[in-house]
């Protein structure tokens, strides 16, 4: 915090009066979070919301030996992050220690607990450990291989942190920024090892409950502040987007619409036009576009489709083969899971021909309706219903297929 006097002469009145209002709020916010992590109640359940859709046949020979490189070192115990190459830590880390200097944090209150202690010590250590990071990779290799061991490191690894780390305790718990980070991992690697067995729902519950106790956290521990943001609230607020996307429960609907809104203003205030990011770091650069580049979540999109059908006359005339590429604009509703619900409509080229003719026709038309998309494991198929018009000469032609098709 600046001092006082720093503070009056360089802030105006009202964003001062702003950060007050803020500050209270924010204890208040944060007594209830406290009040609802003290009762112990878990009233959500995690939804599959098919972020990674892994083809594995498309996965070259040198991303899989990456993957499978790095997961048969995690399962052995041995962990390659920052700059200290290959530390071995076990396959039960001890999670509140600098192995560099060798000095632990205490396991008590986080809020009591000192991060920067001036003994060598560095708090990065146990919080890049604690993100979790790696757990992804143990996901993908278990979907590349379907070999066990590499989800039950993943699922071992979960549930020993959850256990060795309550929920404000120790000092993996001192700043929202890194519940948030640790939160997406789980999130992501819930979503590669779905779906889960029944013998596998006790873990799943147990760590629905952990992703709720870093929801509630991260809210009552926001790093926002009308003077001046950066990556923490930054990642405050994806954390907080995906956990609401990846929980289903009460009043989830309204965060997933509130922290989408608070994302895309942030992104609009911490980047320039030209992209880069308003910290001057290349780091904090990367670490920005990485963020924000997996919220995108526009329910319109543009779609290329070619389609195929053979149609019969019956009595109103003879039977048309029909060939179509069509550019069309597609509004998928929010909150699909395996089934997205969606509107199609826009213009393409139309190419027929009747029975018995010696050359086909091909015209301009337009199309619109509605269908919806399944996801599958590695690709995802689709049904719609679409009205054409075919402005064939002398008259127009309209159909309404049902069509079947794959989504690439």
């Amino acid at each position: 915090m600046r001092p006082l006097g720093s503070l009056f002469r360089s802030e105006s009145p009202h964003k001062i009066a702003r950060e007050a209002l803020w500050r209270a709020r924010k204890l208040w916010v944060r007594k209830r979070v406290l009040a609802s992590l003290q009762r112990g109640a878990c009233n959500v359940c995690v939804r599959h919301v098919g972020y990674f859709r892994p083809n594995t046949q498309s996965c070259s020979a040198a991303s899989r030996d990456t993957i499978l490189g790095i997961a048969d070192l995690l399962v052995d115990g041995n962990f390659p992050f920052l700059g200290y190459g290959t530390v071995a830590l076990g396959i039960q880390p001890v999670w509140n220690r600098d192995f560099v200097s060798g000095e632990d944090w205490p396991q008590i209150d986080a809020s009591r607990i000192k991060v920067v202690r001036h003994d060598g010590s560095d708090v990065k250590v146990p919080w890049e450990l604690s993100r979790l990071q790696f757990l992804p990779v143990l996901a993908k290799a278990h979907v590349l291989t379907g070999k066990q061991r590499y989800r039950d490191t993943a699922k071992g690894l979960v549930s020993h942190w959850i256990d060795q780390n309550p929920v404000g305790v120790g000092v993996n718990w001192t700043i929202a920024m890194e519940a948030a980070l640790r939160a997406i991992s789980v999130c992501f690697t819930l979503d590669l090892l779905w779906p889960l067995r029944q013998d596998e729902q006790p873990w799943l519950e147990k760590v629905t409950h952990s992703l709720w106790q870093h929801l509630l956290f991260i809210e009552g521990h926001s790093e926002f502040s009308h003077f001046a943001r950066s990556n923490h609230y930054l990642s405050n607020i994806v954390g907080l987007l995906c956990l609401s996307t990846f929980l289903e429960g009460p009043r989830m609907e309204r965060r997933r619409k509130y922290y989408q809104q608070r994302v895309e203003e942030e992104i609009l205030h911490q980047t320039y036009e030209d992209g880069g990011d308003y910290e001057a770091s290349t780091g904090y650069h990367v670490l920005g576009t990485i963020a924000i580049s997996g919220t995108a979540s526009s329910p319109l999109g543009f779609r290329i489709d070619g389609m195929y059908n053979d149609l019969s006359g019956k009595s109103n005339g003879p039977d048309l083969k029909l060939w179509t590429l069509n550019g069309n604009l597609v509004f998928a509703f929010p909150g699909g899971t395996t089934a997205t619900p969606y509107l199609i409509a826009g213009a393409g080229w139309y190419n027929m021909k009747a029975e018995g003719a010696d050359e086909s026709t091909s015209d301009l038309g337009i199309n619109a309706g509605i269908g919806a998309r399944f996801a599958l494991s590695g690709f995802s198929t689709f049904a719609e219903v679409r009205f054409h018009n075919v402005f064939s000469d002398p008259n127009s032609a309209q159909i309404i297929p049902l069509t079947f098709g794959i989504l690439f």
